[in-house]
């Protein structure tokens, strides 16, 4: 039970919101409880409330995500919230148990650990040796799909100020950084019309 659930609403937030490991880690929901932020889910949208955040140390960040822009993400996460039975004012994202129970609120490391492990089942499920599926896994961190997701905007041309609104980076030139070997591939003279043999 749960780690499907689970696993889907990871990749419901990574694709829309793109929140640190310890940002996810510290979410409760509708309500704030003992957490660092709160996601709340209404008819309209999903709104994401960092009451402390690394790339915003002087407030409160807010994050909407309009639910018809994003109706599968969102789905995603209300699925995890009614399977986990999750309670308003309690932690969003909890551990699976061996047991297959769901358990408390995960702390800041654990989301690398079941991003590694989902990666793991992912390569294993194609057909790679489980050695050869762990060392890739071990390649994959929470900031894994941050990283993704500037190196997918800046191939399909994005702007770098555009990209780092959505990311939050404090710095510009950090999403130079990620996105300089897409850059240079969107850029490459050799994709130009008349150009190459």
């Amino acid at each position: 039970m749960g780690s499907k659930q689970r696993r889907r609403a990871f990749a419901g937030f990574d694709r829309h919101v793109l929140p640190l490991g310890s940002e996810l880690a510290g979410l409760d929901y509708q309500q704030r409880g003992n957490g660092k932020g709160i996601l709340r889910i209404t008819a309209e949208a999903l709104t994401l409330t960092l009451l402390k955040s690394k790339t915003s140390q002087e407030g409160v960040v807010s994050i909407v995500v309009p639910r018809a822009d994003n109706p599968r993400a969102v789905a995603a996460i209300e699925r995890w919230v009614q399977a986990a039975g999750i309670e308003p004012g309690t932690p969003l994202i909890r551990r699976i148990l061996p047991n297959g129970a769901v358990g408390r609120g995960i702390v800041d490391h654990s989301i690398n650990r079941a991003l590694q492990v989902s990666v793991e089942r992912y390569f294993l499920a194609i057909g790679t040796p489980l050695e050869r599926a762990r060392e890739l896994a071990k390649d994959f961190s929470g900031h894994s799909g941050r990283v993704g997701f500037v190196v997918s905007a800046k191939e399909n041309g994005a702007q770098d100020t555009d990209i780092q609104l959505t990311t939050r980076h404090k710095r510009v030139d950090m999403i130079a950084h990620y996105g300089k070997p897409a850059e240079q591939k969107r850029r490459a003279v050799h994709n130009l019309p008349g150009v190459g043999v």
